[in-house]
């Protein structure tokens, strides 16, 4: 007979008994009785019958459809449940009682509501009906509960895995995680203080708290700016919607750090074309800043773009950046204060009171700014002629504190260079040059260092690739060693962390050595402890070395004879973490560079002001011009007494612009000298910088 047989059957039973006692009528036990044996005679069909099998089960796929579908589905159903609820009590207890549908319905409703609402009826058939409404609507209380729990934990989780909507404007995008994410946060905020803070919004594919857990071990000072980190895929259109992308002012795509060149190139592809096709043509803002991988795809990455986009090619510009601070140290920290938004940097204004004016009185028009440069409809001049005449329009390029801090003065002339002092270049001798560790770009930074050094230079390569691996390399890369008209191609390998290995060198003989962050590596602190491992073995084995020179010093090759050996050799480290430089600057006599830090601070000025990507262009490229440090008496005599202005001018004389000067002893450079009209004596070994083409 079943449970549901011998249920209904008690309950025929219990309105027979209720019936001979006159406390229902015959025809109320009559209907409930013949209810109950119809359910006991459906109940009595199989699972599987005929009859119920296929409207079962396409009843069940439409509620599991329903569910799985609907987020109001849950409610939903809570309340048909509970109208029925109340519906069936309603309905039992107008028949067991009869005093009107709606009042019954309502009385229904208050045993659902309020389980205590049943306490004072009399015994009889109403309590049971009020016992069953009551229990029900305990149920549905619990349900409800539950219900209200879930949603509210599903929104914590949207708040915790960053799924919900961006509602901002006017702020930066960054799309993807890499190692320059940090620094370029750093960059944003320097960047935004004047302002009292900004929105940087960063969407990845990493997890939001794990990305608000990298920033605030980072210990960065935002200063006022707010950080908004959103989960998900910058390839997506409903995601980039979600981060209001149509509203920011600039977007910055950094290069996937996990993928090969080529890939890390097609993904941010991928990503320019969503972004293009979400914003409008009409739309003059958000431009979109791009970083790659390969100079190859920056024309792809630009027709894609159209007049949106502005490309900086990361390992083109790192690998340049490092044979500059090979050739010249300090060059690294001159070049990020420069470029960072800490201190002075590069601004560009029109200035209609310079109109008709050249850049010989250009040059010094300024008391808070350093002139280097032209915009004009022709492009950008960088360093030009004093005979160059501002146009309408034109735009004068200056290292200032800040865009407010400077304006010129047209009335100041140029003060006279006077007696230049006799100076003759040294005769250019053939140099050494170490690159320890392999980059992908290896090619491109042998070919720029080519074009700079003497006839007859040497160029040792040291890595963990085997000679025949590394001359491939080179030659994928599209450079035949062979070919380059100054330089000389050695290969050698070994572990750069094993003292061993690098004995085998003449470590004492290279003018330069430049130890380059390991590319395999896949954390940032790991190159940095190989790369500070090997600036100390390098450092210990020289000064052993030089400390126990003999007269009959031991030669490289047959080459170095050539080549007298250096007093002391240039030693610059490729820095990935801002906190390896300070050890680094505790090596005696080493540089460093940091890399990524550059770069970012070049993506950080370029997404506030884009008209500044043909300046760093020209400034980080192969051509154009380029900073220097020069050697004092080139500007002045011997223990002259000068002021900054002074040596601007003789500077202007040699067709070079004066940005700055070291002092001997002091390892870092004063960029545009706040007093420039201070005099003091300049000793020998001072230097000066300037921008040169040359």
């Amino acid at each position: 007979m079943g449970v549901l047989g011998t249920v209904v059957s008690a309950a025929a039973a219990v309105m027979a008994y209720a019936v001979m006692r006159e406390d229902i009528s015959f025809e109320a036990g009559l209907a409930v009785c013949v209810g109950c044996a119809g359910v006991w005679f459906l109940s009595s069909f199989p699972a599987g019958s005929s009859l119920f099998s296929c409207n079962t089960e396409y009843i069940m796929y439409r509620l599991d459809y329903w569910f799985s579908t609907s987020k109001s589905s849950k409610p939903l159903a809570l309340l048909i449940a509970t109208v029925v609820l109340i519906a069936i009590c309603g309905v039992l207890l107008e028949i067991v009682e009869p005093q009107g549908l709606s009042t019954a319905l309502w009385v229904s409703w208050t045993w659902v509501a309020d389980t205590g609402a049943h306490t004072e009826l009399p015994f009889g058939m109403s309590r049971v009906v009020a016992f069953i409404g009551t229990i029900g609507g305990m149920i549905v209380f619990a349900l409800l509960v539950g219900i209200v729990a879930d949603e509210i934990s599903e929104q914590v989780d949207n708040l915790r895995k960053g799924t919900t909507q961006v509602l901002e404007s006017g702020h930066t995008l960054i799309l993807n995680w890499s190692d320059k994410t940090l620094p370029l946060l750093t960059e944003l905020a320097l960047a935004n203080e004047s302002e009292g803070g900004g929105v940087v919004v960063i969407l990845s594919d990493h997890d939001k708290t794990k990305m608000e857990e990298w920033i605030e071990t980072a210990e960065i000072d935002l200063k006022g700016t707010k950080v908004v980190c959103r989960s998900g895929r910058p390839t997506s259109g409903t995601d980039l919607a979600r981060v209001s992308s149509t509203t920011a002012r600039s977007i910055v795509v950094l290069s996937p750090p996990d993928a090969a060149p080529d890939a890390a190139d097609a993904d941010v592809l991928r990503v320019v074309l969503s972004l293009v096709y979400k914003l409008d043509e009409e739309q003059e803002t958000p431009h979109i800043v791009v970083e790659l991988c390969d100079m190859d795809n920056e024309q792809l990455v630009q027709l894609v773009g159209k007049n949106r986009v502005e490309t900086v090619v990361s390992h083109d510009v790192i690998g340049r950046l490092m044979i500059q601070c090979a050739r010249q140290p300090m060059m690294g920290q001159i070049l990020a204060e420069i470029l960072s938004f800490d201190g002075c940097e590069i601004y560009m204004e029109e200035w209609p009171v310079l109109e008709g004016v050249t850049f010989s009185s250009v040059a010094f028009a300024f008391d808070d700014a350093i002139p280097i440069g032209v915009v004009s409809s022709d492009g950008i001049h960088l360093n030009p002629s004093d005979d160059l005449v501002l146009a309408p329009g034109d735009r004068v390029v200056v290292i200032a504190e800040d865009d407010d801090t400077y304006k010129p003065k047209v009335r100041r002339t140029a003060p006279s260079p006077g007696i230049l002092p006799p100076w003759k270049p040294d005769t250019p001798v053939p140099e050494k040059f170490l690159f320890i560790n392999w980059r992908r770009d290896m090619d491109d930074m042998i070919v720029a260092l080519d074009k700079q050094v003497p006839k007859g230079s040497i160029l040792y390569l040291f890595s963990g690739k085997p000679e025949r691996e590394q001359i491939k390399a080179l030659r994928e890369g599209g450079l035949d060693p062979t070919m380059l008209r100054n330089l000389r191609v050695f290969y050698r390998t070994g572990n750069s962390v094993l003292r061993k290995n690098l004995e085998e060198l003449k470590l004492e003989e290279f003018h330069s050595i430049l130890v380059l962050a390991e590319e395999s590596d896949d954390h940032r602190h790991a190159s940095d402890s190989r790369s500070l491992a090997t600036l100390l073995l390098v450092r210990d084995i020289q000064d052993t070395r030089r400390n126990q020179r003999s007269p009959r010093r031991a030669v490289l090759s047959p080459m170095s004879l050539s080549t007298p050996l250096p007093e002391v050799t240039s030693l610059v480290s490729e820095v990935l973490d801002p906190h390896t430089r300070v050890l680094v600057s505790q090596i005696d006599k080493s540089d460093y560079v940091m890399s990524n830090d550059i770069l970012s601070a070049a993506i950080a000025q370029i997404s506030e002001n884009r008209n500044l990507n043909p300046v760093f262009r020209e400034l980080l490229g192969a051509d154009g011009a380029e900073f220097y440090l020069r050697p004092a008496r080139m500007y002045v005599w011997d223990n002259e007494e000068a002021c900054f202005w002074d040596i601007a001018a003789r500077a202007r004389a040699r067709n070079e612009t004066a940005l700055g000067y070291r002092v001997n002893g002091v390892n870092k450079a004063i960029i545009n000298p706040p007093d420039k009209e201070a005099r003091r004596v300049w000793g020998p070994l001072d230097e000066v910088l300037v921008l040169s083409e040359d």
